[in-house]
């Protein structure tokens, strides 16, 4: 019987062990989301359902040229639709969309064009002007929502602004009433602020998810806001939201991304694996075979920096659809570098990010509002 009830305790002990330890690897907690291991996107979707869209003020613009060939070239070699859309191209479809501001106005603009399609599009990948495909090897389906997710955008390197310049979203009336929320938030803006849509971003996300919940120290973020006075205090205002939006994220901070909403809404983090953009000059103009999309890739920059390609890019349909395709972008040697390189340039610039961000964040307890 003592021999039965010490194999018992023994057993017991293990048991209890080995429940405490799984526990432990699954890291739920009541709202934090457990850890999933990304195995790469499983979403089910034809090239054609898949839409890239530019929402530009001008009919043309050599400024950007280079970077919208690429676009061009890109779509037609893998069969996804590349839309410029304007005042000019859609006028019909902007009566509702009255900002001041075109910056703001460009997401009523989007958010139109994706209910105007709503049957032909199942996810549009947004993009500055300035964004161009600098590594065509990537495709746009290894980037898009899943499961729940409805919408992703990503931090911006260099400070710590979510980037409004680009998205990818699922074509939902969620995410279209994201976008004009996001648009209307120009109401909101401070009339003396330049900080344009990529700082209100901050406040939008907040306003949408979770004002409430931290209501002193969002009360305190506005009264920065208001009181606008130059480019540093849009960054403490950046930075006083951007710790409340880490508070109501909803999964453990060493994740790669944030989850609101019930992960309807993801912001892909810094150096996370799955961002599809970035901006060009972090890496002194240069990319290795993880890059995708680059950013301020416009002719002023392409004339005092290192050319991507020699002698240019130039859009040519039959060699874009052709199985020769990448003989389009013909790079300057000098211009692919491993992908280390990359890294350690652009973890320079995220280190700064958070050594200012931190500084900002001090600064935005103690201004007076």
């Amino acid at each position: 019987m003592k021999e039965y009830s010490r194999l018992f305790f023994i057993l017991a002990v293990f048991v209890s062990t080995y429940i405490i330890f799984t526990l432990q690897l699954i890291h739920v907690s009541p709202t934090k989301k457990p850890i999933i291991k990304e195995e790469g996107n499983k979403t089910k979707v034809k090239p054609n359902e898949i839409a890239i869209v530019m929402v530009n003020e001008l009919d043309g613009n050599d400024r950007y040229k280079q970077a919208m060939d690429t676009l061009k070239c890109y779509s037609a070699h893998y069969g996804y639709s590349f839309n410029i859309i304007n005042l000019n191209s859609f006028p019909k479809d902007t009566i509702n969309c009255v900002y001041k501001d075109f910056m703001f106005r460009r997401h009523c603009l989007l958010s139109n064009f994706a209910q105007k399609y709503e049957k032909r599009f199942k996810y549009i990948l947004f993009l500055d002007g300035d964004m161009g495909v600098v590594n065509p090897l990537h495709r746009i389906e290894e980037y898009l929502p899943e499961g729940e997710e409805e919408i992703i955008f990503y931090d911006r390197t260099f400070n710590y602004e979510i980037m409004a310049g680009s998205y990818i979203f699922k074509n939902s009336l969620y995410s279209r009433n994201i976008l004009n929320f996001f648009a209307d938030y120009e109401y909101k803006m401070p009339t003396i602020s330049n900080g344009r849509d990529n700082v209100a971003l901050q406040g939008v996300f907040v306003d949408l998810i979770g004002n409430t919940k931290y209501p002193d120290e969002y009360r305190r973020c506005m009264g920065i806001y208001k009181k606008y006075k130059n480019y540093e205090y849009n960054m403490i205002f950046v930075s006083c939201m951007r710790n409340i939006l880490e508070k109501l994220s909803e999964v453990p901070k060493e994740m790669g991304y944030q989850y609101f909403d019930g992960g309807r809404i993801k912001v892909l983090k810094k150096m996370y694996k799955k961002r599809w953009a970035r901006d060009s000059w972090l890496s002194h103009w240069r990319f290795c075979k993880d890059d995708f999309v680059l950013h301020a890739w416009k002719a002023e920059e392409l004339a005092k920096n290192p050319a991507f390609f020699i002698p240019t890019f130039e859009f040519n349909e039959n060699l874009c659809k052709s199985s020769k395709f990448l003989d389009a972008w013909t790079y300057n040697k000098s211009a692919k570098v491993s992908c280390e390189e990359i890294k350690k340039d652009v973890n320079e610039w995220v280190v700064g990010a958070y050594n200012t961000h931190l500084k900002d964040l001090n600064s935005s307890r103690y201004l007076p509002i």
